[in-house]
C-alpha cells in the first residue's frame, strides 16, 4: 500500500513538474513577444494625444456616428505610408532619414522644413493638455504654465537619464491601462446611446463647417504623417538596445499599435456620441475646462468613485505622449544632423555616430522644451494660429512623404524579400493618390474660405 501511495505522490509529483514547465514556458513565450512590442506602441501613444482625447470625443460630441466613416478611412489609407517607417528600418537597420538621403539632400531639408514648423507647438499643445488634467486632477493651483514647465523638465529628465529602455516600458505600462479602461468605459457608454439621432454614418449637417472639421479630424488623425521616420528610428534604438527585432516581428509590433490607435479612436467617439451628443453641452476650448469636461464623461458612465482612477489615467496617457513626442522629435533631430554633417561623402560611404547622436538628442530635448515653453508663455494668445500653421505644413507635405516612403520601400537597399510588391505596392500607391487628393483639396478649402 505504502509503495501504491509512494507511486502515486511520484506520478503527481511529475504531473505538478510538467504543469510548471508548461506554464514557465508559456509566460517565456508572453515574455518574448511582450520585449517584440515597443516602437507600435510608442506610435499609438503618440496618436492618443490631442487627435483621440480630443479629436474624436469631439467628433461623437458633435456629430454622433457621423465622423466613423472619416476616422476609419484616415487610418486606412495612411497604413501603408506609416507601415513604411518600422518596415524599413527592420530590413536595412537604418531610419527613413537614411532613405531620404538616397534619394537627395533636398529630401533631407524638406523634412527639416516640416519638423522644424511643427515641433515646438506639437509639444506645447500636448504640454496645455497635460497642464489642464493635472490642474484639475491633483487640484493644483499653479498656472498652466507654471505646471507645463513643471512637467516638461521632469519628462527631460526622465528621457536624459533612461533613454529609450524607460521609454518603452513607461508607455506600454500607460497605454495597456488607457485601453482597459476605455473599452470598459465604452461599452458601459453604449446603452446610453440615442440611437435614433445618431444611427447615420454621414453627417447630418453638410455646411462647410462641417467640411472643415472632418478635413482636420482626418488629416491629423492617427496623427501627422512625419511620425512614420520616428518609427524607423524607434525600431533602429530597439535594435540596439538588444530588442532582437525581425521584419516579421517589426511588422507584427507596428500592425497591433495602429489597430490599437484605431480601436481607441472609435472608442473615444463612442463616448462622445453616447454621453454628449444631443445635449447642449460643448467643449471648453481651454485646457482646463476640457480635461474637467472629460473627467466628468468618464464619471457619468462609470460612477463617481471611478472620477480619481480616470483623471490619473487620463493624465499619465497625455504624459505618456508628452514624452514621446519630446523623446520623437530630438531623437529625429539628432539622426538628421548626424546625416547632414556626412552630405559630402557618397551615401554609401556615410556612417552610424552614435556619440553625436546622444550629444545632439539632449541639446535638441532642452532646445523643443524651451521652444514649446516660450510659446505657452509669450505666444498663447496667437497659438490657434500657430497650430492652423502646424495643420497646413502637416497636410500639405504628407503626400510628399507618402512618395518618399514609398519609393524607400521599393529601392534597392531592401531585402528583395521585403519590397513593396503584389497588393502591398498598389495599397502604397492608392495611399499615395489619396493623400495627394486630400491635401489638395485642403488646399482648395484653405483659399476658397
Amino acid at each position: 500500500m505504502y509503495a501504491v501511495i509512494k507511486g502515486s505522490d511520484s506520478a503527481m509529483s511529475e504531473a505538478n513538474s510538467q504543469r510548471v514547465v508548461a506554464h514557465a514556458g508559456d509566460r517565456s513565450a508572453a515574455s518574448r513577444f511582450m520585449e517584440t512590442l515597443g516602437p507600435g506602441i510608442l506610435f499609438a501613444a503618440t496618436s492618443v494625444g490631442v487627435s483621440h482625447l480630443v479629436q474624436s470625443t469631439r467628433a461623437g460630441a458633435a456629430f454622433g456616428l457621423g465622423m466613423m466613416l472619416v476616422i476609419v478611412f484616415a487610418h486606412a489609407i495612411k497604413y501603408s505610408a506609416f507601415r513604411a517607417g518600422s518596415d524599413y528600418a527592420a530590413a536595412t537597420g537604418k531610419s527613413l532619414l537614411f532613405a531620404y538621403r538616397q534619394q537627395g539632400a533636398w529630401t533631407l531639408f524638406l523634412f527639416g522644413m516640416v519638423t522644424l514648423s511643427s515641433m515646438f507647438i506639437v509639444l506645447a499643445a500636448v504640454l496645455l493638455v497635460c497642464a489642464g488634467l493635472l490642474r484639475v486632477v491633483f487640484e493644483f493651483n499653479g498656472s498652466l504654465s507654471v505646471i507645463a514647465t513643471i512637467v516638461v523638465a521632469l519628462a527631460a529628465a526622465l528621457l536624459i537619464r533612461g533613454r529609450y529602455e524607460w521609454l518603452e516600458k513607461i508607455t506600454k505600462l500607460l497605454i495597456a491601462l488607457l485601453t482597459l479602461i476605455t473599452v470598459i468605459t465604452t461599452v458601459v457608454a453604449l446603452p446610453q446611446m440615442q440611437w435614433q439621432g445618431v444611427a447615420s454614418f454621414t453627417p447630418e449637417q453638410r455646411d462647410m463647417k462641417t467640411i472643415l472639421f472632418a478635413v482636420a479630424l482626418a488629416g491629423w488623425m492617427p496623427t501627422a504623417l512625419d511620425t512614420s521616420v520616428w518609427q524607423s528610428v524607434w525600431t533602429v534604438e530597439k535594435v540596439r538596445s538588444g530588442g532582437g527585432i525581425t521584419p516579421q516581428t517589426s511588422r507584427r509590433d507596428f500592425n497591433i499599435g495602429y489597430v490599437l490607435t484605431a480601436v481607441l479612436a472609435l472608442c473615444f467617439m463612442l463616448i462622445g456620441a453616447s454621453i454628449m451628443h444631443g445635449s447642449q453641452t460643448s467643449f471648453s476650448a481651454t485646457a482646463t475646462g476640457f480635461a474637467t469636461q472629460f473627467i466628468d464623461i468618464y464619471a457619468t458612465t462609470l460612477g463617481e468613485w471611478s472620477r480619481p482612477v480616470i483623471g490619473v489615467t487620463a493624465f499619465a496617457v497625455i504624459l505618456s505622449t508628452v514624452i514621446t513626442v519630446l523623446d520623437g522629435f530630438p531623437r529625429v533631430c539628432a539622426k538628421w544632423m548626424v546625416i547632414v554633417s556626412q552630405l559630402k561623402l557618397p551615401a554609401r560611404e556615410q556612417k552610424d555616430d552614435i556619440n553625436a547622436e546622444q550629444r545632439w538628442y539632449v541639446r535638441f530635448i532642452i532646445i523643443e522644451a524651451f521652444g514649446a515653453l516660450c510659446i505657452i508663455y509669450f505666444w498663447l494668445s496667437s497659438f490657434k494660429t500657430l497650430i492652423d500653421l502646424a495643420a497646413t505644413v502637416s497636410f500639405l507635405s504628407a503626400p510628399i512623404l507618402a512618395v518618399l516612403n514609398h519609393r524607400a520601400m521599393i529601392s534597392r537597399a531592401v531585402p528583395s524579400q521585403h519590397r513593396l510588391s503584389g497588393r502591398d505596392f498598389y495599397l502604397s500607391v492608392f495611399s499615395v493618390l489619396c493623400l495627394a487628393i486630400f491635401s489638395l483639396g485642403y488646399l482648395f478649402l484653405l483659399v476658397s474660405r
